[in-house]
């Protein structure tokens, strides 16, 4: 970070390198600053907004929010949404860190707009902007994805050797779950038929205050994977990140959306059942016979009234 002076006119100017989204290197340079403070607060906000980072400035947020927006609103509609946003919204938060934000804060700001006597109509149209802002913020600092291969991701984010800056890795379960949970999604996908590809498990990707560098990781993972885990009663395994540039301090958080079963589900087959070399359930013993009228090698049946665990 840096800000310079010009001896002309007295005012400050503020100038940084950052990365866009392309992970190319960018300069960026502002003028006009009155004081040095104000140039490097500009700095530090601009940062901060470049990597989506929870304790920006709301005020800053705004920025990031309609420069996202850009591509996919009207025109009439952006002029709208930041005019209400400017005069009802900017007012009250403007300089406040976006995870210092309480429903406190939010209930005595909608009592404070109520006040002022708008139709019911408007105040819900201000009420969508803010709403607007803080699910924008949700999607840009947390993303979740589905995963084909559960085992390769987890050896990928809990690996110090692919990963530069691997700080912690929790398990809420050992690694034989994650084993048997793909496997058994894997057959379970081949059974039904269905085409595309197989989901085994859910990733979050959680960005970080950069203040949170300052707690003990392993800790900190500990408690936010716990917290998890209670909250939505599924085993996770989780490992704590910076980017390469340590600007992104952030959790991958890998979910299970199955639990183990302490015993195997058995069933009792109540009519004869046909299975083909893939694992995959079919209606007629006549879809598992080769050209011989002979079972194939691989096909399986169950026959009527065997205990059997679901394949």
């Amino acid at each position: 970070m840096s800000a310079s002076r010009d001896e002309k006119t007295g005012k400050w100017t503020a100038q940084c390198y950052y990365e866009n989204w392309k992970g190319e290197k960018k300069h960026k340079k502002k003028r006009g600053f009155t004081t040095k403070k104000e140039a490097l607060e500009w700095e530090r906000e601009f940062l901060k907004s470049t990597s989506a980072n929870m304790d920006m400035m709301l005020g800053a947020f705004v920025d990031v929010y309609f420069r996202d927006k850009a591509g996919g609103l009207k025109e009439r509609t952006i002029k709208n949404k930041r005019y209400m946003i400017e005069a009802h919204v900017l007012p009250y938060f403007e300089n406040k860190q976006m995870n210092e934000i309480s429903p406190s804060d939010i209930i005595q700001w909608q009592n404070a707009i109520r006040a002022k006597g708008y139709s019911q109509t408007y105040l819900r149209m201000v009420q969508n902007q803010i709403t607007a802002l803080f699910t924008h913020a949700r999607n840009s600092f947390i993303q979740m994805s589905k995963l084909p291969n559960l085992k390769g991701r987890i050896s990928y984010i809990s690996s110090k050797a692919r990963q530069e800056n691997l700080y912690a890795v929790y398990e809420t379960t050992d690694r034989k779950f994650w084993r048997e949970l793909g496997k058994c999604n894997q057959e379970e996908f081949r059974e039904s038929g269905t085409k595309g590809t197989c989901i085994e498990a859910r990733e979050l990707i959680i960005a970080l205050p950069e203040s949170f560098v300052d707690y003990e990781p392993d800790k900190l993972l500990k408690l936010f994977t716990e917290h998890f885990k209670q909250n939505y009663g599924v085993e996770c395994i989780s490992a704590l990140h910076h980017n390469k540039r340590k600007t992104n301090y952030h959790i991958h958080l890998i979910f299970s959306e199955r639990k183990l079963l302490e015993e195997p589900v058995e069933k009792i087959a109540t009519r004869n059942m046909f299975y083909d070399e893939n694992g995959k359930h079919v209606r007629t013993k006549k879809e598992i016979l080769g050209e011989v009228r002979q079972l194939r090698k691989g096909c399986k049946i169950i026959p009527k009234g065997v205990v059997y665990e679901p394949l």
